[in-house]
């Protein structure tokens, strides 16, 4: 029965010229490729949202680098009271715990901007998927008025080109934002490579100290060795976080050009 509805369909091409006659909209809908674009937009967006996420969660701005700033802290304040009591044999020990917690409060204040920018992120991936369901009815409606057999209707037109225009500028500025965002990460992400590189330099002191330290000796050199740990975990998280940076720099600029190129379509 099918293949027979498909032969007088095929044999009766005046009967889908009647068709299209009272449904002009159906076959322009099926050529326009709007609908695949948008359906693409938002595969794409997602796609970078979840890039973006992965970036700042390489750097564990919600768990783990809180984690470690608050056990170099705690480490800094041990090592500092045993400092004191190992007097002037502790006295290079001290000044270094002290420069130690100024570390910790930059690593702290990155921290704190990273959550923000993730925020950011949320923010923006929300604004896109809003605009893109706009574009997405604005591309029907395009298809709709595309050809106005009417004058009085180019007005019309012009206004829901003009708006569907508009959707797709705001969802290009929305994906900008997030990766804007995920620059501004790299930029946070090098505070923590300096803290990481100078708190590593400050175990290799302690441990230098450790050795005139006399029966503080073991003491100094138990708090340099989880210095290099905690410095260890740093690096990881640089490292981890620095590919997942370039991945979703990669597909923001990717999806920039593209979007880019469909605003002159």
């Amino acid at each position: 029965m099918r293949a027979q509805e498909n032969h007088l369909r095929i044999a009766n091409p005046a009967m889908d010229a009647r068709a299209d006659h009272f449904h002009p909209h159906t076959r322009a809908a099926q050529a326009d490729p709007s609908e695949a674009r948008a359906r693409q937009l938002q595969q794409d967006a997602n796609h970078l949202f979840t890039l973006c996420l992965d970036a700042f969660d390489a750097f564990g701005v919600f768990e783990r680098l809180p984690e470690l700033a608050e056990d170099i802290r705690v480490l800094s304040l041990n090592a500092e009271l045993a400092a004191n009591r190992a007097g002037h044999r502790g006295a290079g020990v001290r000044v270094l715990t002290q420069y130690t917690r100024e570390l910790v409060t930059r690593l702290t204040a990155a921290q704190n901007v990273m959550r923000q920018l993730r925020e950011r992120v949320y923010i923006q991936s929300a604004g896109a998927a809003t605009r893109i369901v706009c574009l997405r009815v604005m591309d029907r409606a395009v298809a709709l008025v595309d050809h106005p057999t009417e004058p009085r209707a180019e007005g019309g037109a012009r206004h829901i080109r003009q708006v569907r225009t508009d959707c797709l500028t705001e969802v290009v500025a929305c994906l900008d934002t997030m990766v804007e965002s995920v620059a501004e990460l790299v930029k946070e992400s090098s505070v923590v490579e300096d803290v990481t590189a100078q708190s590593s330099s400050i175990a290799t002191n302690i441990a230098i100290e450790a050795a005139s330290a006399g029966p503080y000796e073991a003491e100094f050199r138990q708090v340099a060795e989880t210095m290099r740990r905690y410095m260890d975990s740093l690096k990881s998280l640089l490292t981890d976080g620095s590919q997942r940076v370039r991945l979703a720099s990669e597909a923001g600029q990717a999806m920039h050009r593209k979007t880019v190129a469909w605003h002159g379509d």
